[in-house]
């Protein structure tokens, strides 16, 4: 028994020997110096880093911030090694941690209409193979306002395909990914919550918007329709505030018109048809055409 006790405190002592070991002569500039060209970040002085390492219980980099001005900013971040990396004397990145990021926008008005300019910055920027787990995502508009705010956001990307996860409380659960082949991407977008659904499927080429579809299901568009077009106000007397209406379309760009074609509406008590033209050109008179 004696002889037992003694043959694991060794090999629990040869384990801890090499993992302090390991722990203890890692190269934490070089995983820091990683970390932030994996993060697309340029620019920043490894030397005003404050980063400290945790030991234990696993070990991990802690780094209070890192930003590139303008572009991004990034607070709060752990960065955790996988044991068998350190038992290798080879760190590897297991799962990044990060409690805040904020990501500065070119545009300044992010809607639907300029939405696939914001999807196509973020092709350009490259910023689809990063993998992260992030309390609160929030995007910033060229004129510092915000426009949505993701929190609980799970990125995981690589050089193929990315996807997430996250909760935006004026919409509900969000959840896609990008599909990456060579200058194609193919983003898809999936959002609900007790009132809507929304699913979106879009085609993107050298980060620019070709095509998409579009399903839609609320129960409040008459809500949104009498605030958009008041005209349509007898509508209340024949469709009930909550019921369900179903609303497919195809997304088909063209210069700086974003067109709506194929539109079909369907619900127990109203169905149709039409198009619209959104133009992004604020002169430009948009153009409805619903049957």
């Amino acid at each position: 028994m004696k002889k037992i006790i003694l043959s694991l405190t060794g090999i629990i002592a040869i384990f801890l020997v090499l993992v302090l070991s390991s722990i203890y002569t890692a190269d934490y500039n070089k995983i820091y110096r990683d970390f932030v060209s994996s993060a697309k970040i340029k620019g920043q002085d490894i030397n005003q880093v404050n980063y400290r390492i945790k030991y234990f219980p696993s070990p991990s980099l802690i780094i209070d911030e890192v930003k590139q001005e303008g572009k991004i900013e990034l607070k709060d971040i752990t960065i955790k090694f996988s044991l068998l990396s350190v038992l290798s004397f080879s760190h590897k990145i297991s799962n990044i941690e990060i409690g805040q990021a904020i990501i500065h926008l070119s545009n300044d008005d992010v809607n639907y209409i300029e939405h696939d300019e914001f999807i196509g910055e973020l092709i350009k920027k490259d910023a689809l193979s990063i993998s992260a787990t992030i309390d609160k995502l929030v995007f910033v508009e060229s004129d510092k306002d915000i426009p949505f705010t993701i929190e609980n956001f799970v990125f995981s990307g690589d050089e193929k395909k990315a996807e997430f996860t996250g909760e935006i409380s004026s919409l509900g659960s969000v959840k896609g990914n990008f599909i990456k082949n060579t200058d194609q991407v193919n983003f898809n977008l999936d959002i609900n919550n007790p009132e809507h659904s929304l699913k979106l499927e879009e085609i993107y080429e050298n980060a620019v918007l070709k095509s998409g579809k579009m399903e839609l299901v609320t129960g409040s568009l008459i809500t949104k329709l009498l605030a958009l077009l008041p005209d349509f106000a007898d509508l209340s007397d024949k469709l009930s505030f909550n019921q369900k209406v179903k609303i497919t379309l195809d997304i088909l760009p063209i210069n700086n018109w974003v067109n709506l074609k194929n539109i079909t509406i369907q619900s127990d008590s109203m169905a149709g048809t039409g198009e619209l033209a959104f133009s992004k050109n604020n002169q430009d008179m948009n153009k409805v055409q619903i049957n």
